[in-house]
């Protein structure tokens, strides 16, 4: 299943991968913008994405896909697929959730996945991997965007448009039940849980995490690494945008000594979305969904997934060898392979 090599020479190759896809970027004037990472850039092709992308180079260096890394990489992947979230969502991003949601889906409820939201588990995964329109690499593709103009509904069209805000709505009403039944799960009684907001609720997670010894060491580094990296991210614009509300700056900034790091972010986006104070929040759901993702691998067994994930690439060497042969319909779950727009 994993990729020959060492997890420790795999993960600097995708740090590194990222610093430099990050870097090219922000050096760069392919966009115009005053800050990547506050608009929304999706499946943007420049030979960088080709050729220095988290899946292109690991099948370069290793002949691997995100699927054959192992677990402990799997967990580990949502904090540098944020750190690319700086400048947009693309290849790597689908890749890894559409792998994510596969295995989860596998799993079932043996994870933790809420009854509250059973139902809609994956609706925001359906959400952040739907597309219609190709990237015009050449005259075919454009020509198929203009057919799919002409012939789908304009309202799924429009639908398609507000991805960013219908993901990010999903995507926070998922996250709280996960947090929810982590809580429970590590202690809190269930009454308490259902009546606590966000923030409460991470409260008392955080609480559970310096205090219980039984909670894995790299859980907990994990996690923390994935929130400090939120918040050097999008922490100062939150400040920027607050600075004209001296109480609302107290109140963020007092977050930080209740370690809420990155918390206090997803907690200020979450609570302008659904007050409507903000809905333009382009990047949002990545972030989100990365999170839910950290979260459920770090639900995953080892031994079960090593059994599971042997049977399942058994059956993506078969499909993409009937790929290789002309047939595009091939698709062997529910997620995986994501569709190529590229």
């Amino acid at each position: 299943m994993d990729c020959e090599i060492d997890e420790k020479e795999v993960e600097l190759l995708i740090s590194t991968a990222v610093d430099k896809y990050v870097e090219y970027y922000k050096k760069s004037n392919i966009v115009v913008a005053p800050d990547l990472k506050d608009i929304h850039i999706e499946t943007m092709v420049t030979p960088l994405d080709v050729e220095d992308s988290i899946v292109a180079t690991l099948k370069r260096e290793f002949s691997c896909s995100v699927y054959h890394l192992p677990l402990r990489i799997q967990r580990r992947l949502p904090i540098y697929l944020t750190k690319e979230l700086e400048i947009q969502i693309g290849i790597d991003h689908y890749e890894y959730w559409a792998w994510s949601a596969e295995v989860f889906i596998h799993f079932g409820r043996e994870l933790g996945i809420p009854h509250s939201v059973a139902g809609n588990f994956f609706t925001p995964f359906h959400g952040a991997l739907m597309r219609l329109i190709h990237t015009p690499t050449t005259r075919e593709k454009a020509l198929l965007n203009r057919i799919i103009q002409t012939v789908v509904d304009h309202h799924v069209q429009e639908f398609l448009m507000d991805k960013p805000f219908i993901v990010a709505s999903v995507s926070f009403l998922v996250l709280e039940a996960i947090l929810r039944e982590l809580c429970v799960k590590y202690g809190a009684s269930r009454d308490w849980a259902e009546d606590q907001n966000l923030i409460a609720l991470v409260q008392k997670l955080n609480k559970f995490l310096r205090e219980n010894s039984n909670i894995p060491g790299e859980f907990k580094r994990d996690l923390q690494n994935f929130m400090n990296l939120v918040d050097e991210i999008w922490g100062p614009k939150v400040k920027e945008e607050l600075a004209t509300y001296p109480k609302a700056l107290g109140r963020f900034e007092r977050k930080e000594k209740d370690g809420l790091l990155g918390w206090r972010v997803l907690a200020y986006w979450r609570n302008n979305l659904y007050h409507g104070k903000e809905t333009w929040l382009p990047k949002v759901y990545g972030v989100v969904l990365n999170l839910i993702c950290l979260l459920m691998w770090h639900q995953v067994p080892y031994e079960q997934y090593e059994e599971l994930v042997k049977d399942l690439t058994e059956r993506i060497q078969h499909n993409e060898w009937l790929r290789s042969i002309g047939d595009e319909t091939v698709m062997f779950g529910h997620f995986y392979p994501p569709a190529h727009f590229l």
